[in-house]
């Protein structure tokens, strides 16, 4: 008798709130008469066995789905428990001024750091504001497909991710990596341009697109910080070199050098001393010996 009496009159379908495209309604398979509440600022699209509808008027609008208010739960039992009629709500933004974020990756994008040559994997994560600006058009295009928020963002994200890699490709060749990684977003105009272009095209309005990191893989970066390791030690043995250079043997580089390896062979703290090193340092320094 309960379950009777709880599948016994209409219902409410509302906006159930979020930051998605696209908000599934909880209200679902509803009974004829139910009401459709639209907000301003906010759109309904109804999807009733199969067929859509779409609600932008502000108001409580009624909505007839072929299950009756009074025997729905008659009608469920008589199809073994399953609805006779499906009806589904999707719920966007009409405000012009509002946009919703969708986050994707890049997989598996070859990187090749301009500065150093060096190779390897990186997996950018973007960012993309977008609105539907045009619904009959954006609705005809993804009917086919399931309207859940999540399935809207990955075909948001099928859709952008080749040209994506492209631009992404070609920024990474002709910058630097770690310049592009700290200012992720001043590079984002051009990728932003090329989006705003493919989106338009299925009724969607671009606000801004983001790189907001390039996700340089773990091998790559360790890469990368060992050759920056050993180009900074190479400027410091530089500036040893050109400071003896000067002070000892009148801006003679050659010979400073050849001094300074003479210096760590008569080390004897260090292994493999060799004792002839301090008569071959003397006549390299001549009379610049200290």
């Amino acid at each position: 008798m309960v379950s009777m009496l709880s599948n016994f009159g209409f219902s409410l379908v509302e906006d159930p709130g979020g930051q998605g495209l696209l908000r599934k309604s909880i209200a679902e398979n509803v009974e004829s008469q139910s009401r459709v509440v639209i907000n301003p600022g906010y759109g309904c699209i109804a999807v009733i066995d199969g067929e859509m509808y779409k609600y932008t008027k502000n108001g409580r609008f009624p909505v007839h789905t072929g299950l009756s208010p009074y025997f729905k739960g008659i009608q469920n039992i008589v199809s073994k428990g399953k609805s006779t009629h499906t009806s589904n709500f999707y719920y966007y933004d009409t405000n012009p001024n509002v946009y919703r974020d969708i986050q994707f990756y890049v997989p598996n994008l070859l990187c090749r750091e301009k500065e150093t040559g060096l190779q390897g994997m990186c997996t950018p994560r973007i960012n993309v504001s977008v609105r539907i600006a045009v619904p009959d058009k954006f609705f005809y295009i993804i009917k086919g497909f399931d309207l859940r928020n999540d399935s809207v963002a990955k075909f948001v994200e099928n859709q952008v991710v080749p040209a994506t890699r492209k631009e992404l490709f070609d920024l990474t060749q002709n910058n630097p990596l770690i310049h592009v990684n700290a200012n992720a977003c001043n590079f984002s105009n051009g990728l932003e341009n090329r989006i705003k272009g493919m989106l338009a095209d299925f009724g969607l309005d671009t606000k801004a697109v983001h790189i907001l990191d390039l996700g340089v893989s773990t091998e790559l970066a360790n890469d990368m910080k060992e050759y920056h390791s050993r180009n900074a030690k190479a400027f410091q043995e530089a500036a040893i070199i050109k400071k003896y250079a000067d002070d000892l043997f009148d801006g003679n580089v050659q010979k400073a050098t050849q001094y300074l390896l003479m210096s760590k062979g008569i080390d004897k703290d260090m292994q493999g001393f060799n004792p002839f090193a301090w008569e071959m340092m003397k006549s390299i320094m001549g009379n610049n010996r200290p």
